[in-house]
This record gives C-alpha cells, structure tokens and sequence, in this order.
C-alpha cells in the first residue's frame, strides 16, 4: 500500500481550495480518495506522533528496513506488555461506516500484536506474522466505526523481550479494503481471551459444538456482535436476526490433534437442527501434531432470515481436537462479513450485459426439429442468437425461430430486414438469412436462389426439402433493451431511492470577462457565463445529470475560497473571494461534479 495522501493534491505551485456544495451521501463517499487519518504513518517525520512504552523506539533510514519513502519506525521491546501507540483519530460524534487499521512490518518475532484501541478498550486486533529478512508484510484489520468509541489509534503490545520490529507505511481510516460496490457490510467482531482451566475441546467425529466451560471467559465484542447466551464460541448479533445474504467468518486461533495424520474440519453453523446451510468448510493435516495456528475462513449461506446463534462447529477423524484459549495471550478472534444475495443486487430496467445462455425454442414449419444447440446472449441493446438444428418434415407454413422467454423486437423496426446469415448442412447454390420485423417474438428466414426474392419470408417447406441440418446467427433489436445497461447495485453507486446510477465528470474552467472552457471529461460543460460580482454561472448539457449533482471546486494560482450558490441538473453557480477578503476579478479553478443520471 503505497503512502496515502489527501484528497485533492497540493502543489508547490498552487493553493488551493475546497469547498462542498453539499456533503456526499454515504455510499457516495467511494469515489472520493479515502483520507489516512493518522498522523505520520510512515515515521517520514521521525518518531512524531507515537509513543512507546518502554523499549528502545526510532526512526530508522537504512534501506532495509523502509519498505517505503526515506523513514520507517524502529521498535525494540523489551519486556512483555511494553505498548508503542500512534496519535488518536478523533471522528465526529455521528461518524459510522466500516474502518480499516494497516501497517507494512518486518519482523522476526512471532509475539507482537496489531490492536485498534479506543484509550480504554481494544477494538480489534490482530496477530504480527514473521517474515523473512527481507519482505514486509502487510497486516490488516477492519473494525466499525462509531458502534463503541470515537477515538481510534493503532497499538502494538508486545508478549516478551522481542525481537526488533520495524514498521512503515500506516493507515488509519475508513476502510479501503470493503468496497461499498461490492455492498460487503462489516458486522463485528468476537475476542475470546485466555483464562486459566479454560478448555476448548472435541473428540467427535460428526461436526459438534464445543462445550460450554464456566472457566472460560465470554468474548468481548465489537460493531453489531453480541454475546452468546452462553460460554461457547458461537456468534450473536445485536437484535438476534440474522437477514439474508452470504456470510464470511474469519477464526483466528490455535488448533491441534495430538494425533499423526489426523484430520479435522469446521464450519459456521446456524440452528442446531442443522436447517441452514453450512456453506464451506476447511480442513487441516495434523500429521506432525504441531499447533495450526493462523486464519480459517468460513461461509455461511442464509436464504431467509434467521434468529438465533451461530455456532463454530468441527469434527476430527481421530484424537482430541483442541483451540487453545487456556493462557493469557491465547486469545481465539472471530470476524464476520456480510454479502448480498444474488437476488437482492437490483438492475436498471435494461438490464445488464450477459454471457452465452443455452435454450430450447419453439419452431414452426419445421416439422418435428432435433435441435443440436442453440444459445443466446445480450450485447446492449441487441439480442445474439445462434442455433444449429435438424428440421423433420417441414410444412408449408411460415418458417420461424422464437426469440427467447418474452422478449419482442423493437417496434422502431420500419420494415423486414434482414438479421444474419444461415447456412444448410450440405451442397448448394441457394442463399439463407434469417430476418426480423418490428413487435415479434420470433425470427423469420428467407431464401434466395435464381428469381426468388431474398427479402422475403419464406414457409418451412421453402427453406428445407429434406432432414440437413442448418445453422444460423442472427442480432435483433429488443424492446425497452437499450445500449445503457450499466448494473445499478442497491447501496453503493446509487440512491436506494431513485436506482440510478451516477456520473462523475471533471472540467477545467476559466472565469473571467472573457469565461472559456480550458478542457473537460466528455461533453458536459455547455458554456460558462463571463464574471460577475465576482461569480460565474455554469450551464450544463441537459440530459447529463437527471438532478442536483454535488460538486467539488479547486481554485489554481493564488490562494482563494469558493462557494456554491446553487446547483441544478442544467445549471451551477458559484463565486470566488480572494486572499484580500473581496470577491475575485478572474480565477482558474478545477472542478467535479457527481450526480443522477
């Protein structure tokens, strides 16, 4: 991940300016650069801004220990508990949405630990993985903003006199690695830590859920994660639904069959009568009877809401099968991610794009047809067919092909036309088309051969005199498809309200007593208004936003504030005062804007 900057790039050469006409809607906000909002997260300004607890802490500017830029921190703990702690992200008191906390660490030591911590509470955390003497590898946790805290920084702890670890490129912010195009939802996490006598253990060869142990502790929890009724490890959720949709579970622990070449499996579990999905499971060999200790990820496929706990089942081939959570650093984490349906992503009206769709048709004039293959497919606004099958007896009646489910042809067709090109199995001097007319749910053939007209639909019998087969493509034009066919996914580039997708557009523009469009994206822009009272007014293409977009604007030159007056779909105004407190007599400014289509 490389170094992450502000939204807007400052230059050396130009102040600039930022100003909202209004602020973005939520699931607008992914097509703005997220913002790191941890103060110097690649240690480029020494060991500003973070803070250890004991241990020797610098920043470092050997080559081999930066993955980037010209610093890194350096951090040598020793003894355990030590902590070194960056400054607080402060959100506003309203703030919600999914967060993201990410380092690049090179270390050797396998007894550090990544944490999200709220000054009193940890939010999430995550284990530091070794690496090699030369690789940093990136370590990455995500955590809901809002649910618990409003102060958020990044905290390593250390469990014993560790080795060095050297830590660079630090990101605090809104999550970067949940797209809300992909409309995943983070839940919330569930952190079982060690307590003593605390057993976490299974002989069962048939999946099973592990006992509840008065011994152990009951997890802490974060986002819309609760605590289960009892002491096992299994996930609740705040308000005790769970609604439809794919679910990803993450378990970070140690687990072991003291056995050679035991096997043993888990799952996520909804009911105990095992009417839910289980969704994937994982297996791991224990042949070497070593402790597995790392990620295990779990599906869980929920059709229809459900109440309840899930449970974290598993089952072994041979031994006993144990998570350990009996020591005060063998702590088990459990994640959980939620997806869309396939049939909660909502379309526009036209539709999306598909691939290549096999289907069976229905034929007239072709007598009783063995059909070999027939496929169709969307491209815009046109239907793609191509069929090859042999005609049985063909008749005397209008030779026809049905287009697939309801579809009909455009009604914009003026007249019969021609659709493809059709070939039969076999040695001939005649030519074959198929051939389309507006408002029909079907494609119709015609034939040319010495003075037949080959515009012409022709009956079964005209086309085939025998049992050869025939092939043919064919493009038809389908009503209410348009070449607009852009997928609208229910909470992410859209309003849930309105289902339509947006359009970002950029412009560069000049204000002056003589305003002129410098350069654009595409053709939005019609015209800008000479300046007036220190404001232009920018009048838009119809057609390019359906509404009010929202806009931002970067002033080039010297330092300047602009202002929105107004927005419209055809129209924006905006004003300029400069560093002397009036308003602007000329200004260059770069400007985006976002909205409806």
């Amino acid at each position: 991940m490389t170094k992450f900057i502000l939204i807007l790039l400052l230059t050396l050469l130009c102040e600039t300016t930022f100003a909202w006409s209004t602020p973005p809607l939520e699931n607008q906000k992914q097509y703005l650069n997220n913002k790191n909002q941890l103060k110097n997260g690649g240690f480029e300004n020494g060991s500003a801004n973070w803070t250890a607890s004991g241990g020797t802490f610098a920043a470092t500017t050997t080559s081999a220990q930066v993955f980037v830029g010209a610093r890194a921190g350096s951090w040598d703990a020793s003894s355990n508990s030590q902590t070194l702690t960056s400054s607080t992200w402060t959100t506003k008191t309203d703030a919600s949405g999914n967060g993201e906390a990410s380092c690049r660490i090179k270390t050797a030591a396998t007894d550090y630990v990544m944490q999200v911590y709220d000054g009193t509470n940890v939010i999430e955390s995550i284990a530091i993985r070794a690496s090699d003497s030369s690789e940093f590898k990136l370590h990455s946790v995500n955590f809901a903003i809002g649910a618990t805290s409003t102060g958020y920084r990044i905290r390593f702890v250390s469990a014993s006199d560790a080795a060095v670890m050297y830590v660079d490129d630090c990101y605090l912010g809104y999550a970067t690695n949940i797209a809300n195009v992909s409309q995943s939802t983070y839940l919330g996490s569930w952190t079982w830590t060690g307590a003593t006598n605390c057993a976490r253990s299974t002989t069962s060869t048939s999946y099973a859920t592990f006992a509840a142990d008065a011994d152990c502790n009951n997890p802490t929890v974060t986002g819309q994660a609760a605590a289960p009724s009892t002491k096992i490890l299994a996930a609740a959720i705040s308000g005790g639904v769970w609604g439809p949709g794919n679910y990803e579970f993450v378990l970070q622990g140690s687990g072991t069959v003291l056995s050679t070449g035991a096997a043993w499996q888990c799952r996520m579990l909804g009911g105990a009568n095992g009417s839910i999905e289980t969704g994937t499971v994982f297996e791991r060999d224990s042949a070497t009877a070593d402790y597995d200790q790392g990620s295990y990820v779990m599906t869980l496929n929920l059709t229809s809401a459900y109440t309840g706990e899930i449970e974290f089942q598993c089952k072994t081939s041979t031994g006993t099968l144990s998570f350990t959570n009996g020591g005060s650093t063998q702590n088990i984490t459990l994640t959980a991610k939620k997806f869309p349906l396939e049939s909660q992503i909502a379309y526009t009206q036209d539709q999306a794009n598909f691939g290549w769709t096999q289907y069976t048709p229905n034929f007239t004039g072709f007598g009783t047809v063995t059909v070999h293959a027939c496929y169709y497919k969307r491209e815009g606004e046109d239907l793609l067919l191509r069929c090859r099958f042999t005609p049985g007896t063909a008749t005397g009646v209008e030779a026809r092909v049905s287009l697939p489910g309801t579809l009909v042809s455009k009604s914009t067709i003026a007249t019969l036309e021609l659709a493809g090109y059709m070939q039969q199995v076999t040695t001939t001097t005649s030519q074959y088309a198929p051939t389309i007319e507006a408002g029909v749910g079907y494609v119709t053939f015609a034939v040319q051969s010495g003075g037949t007209n080959g515009v012409t639909k022709a009956n079964g019998n005209t086309i085939s005199g025998g049992a050869n087969a025939l092939s043919f493509f064919a493009r038809v034009p389908i009503q209410s498809w348009t070449s607009t066919n852009v997928p609208a996914l229910l909470g992410s580039v859209i309003t849930q309200e309105s289902l339509s997708p947006v359009r970002i557009l950029s412009a560069n523009l000049n204000c002056d007593s003589g305003s002129a469009i410098t350069s654009q994206l595409g053709s939005w822009v019609s015209s800008i208004g000479n300046i007036s009272s220190g404001g232009c007014a920018i009048t838009l293409n119809s057609g390019v936003f359906s509404a009010a977009p929202y806009c931002t604007a970067t002033a080039t030159g010297s330092a300047r504030i602009l202002r929105f007056t107004s927005t419209s779909g055809t129209s924006i105004a905006m004003n300029c005062i400069d560093d002397s407190g009036t308003l602007c007599t000329s200004f260059d400014f770069f400007i985006t804007c976002m909205g409806p289509k």
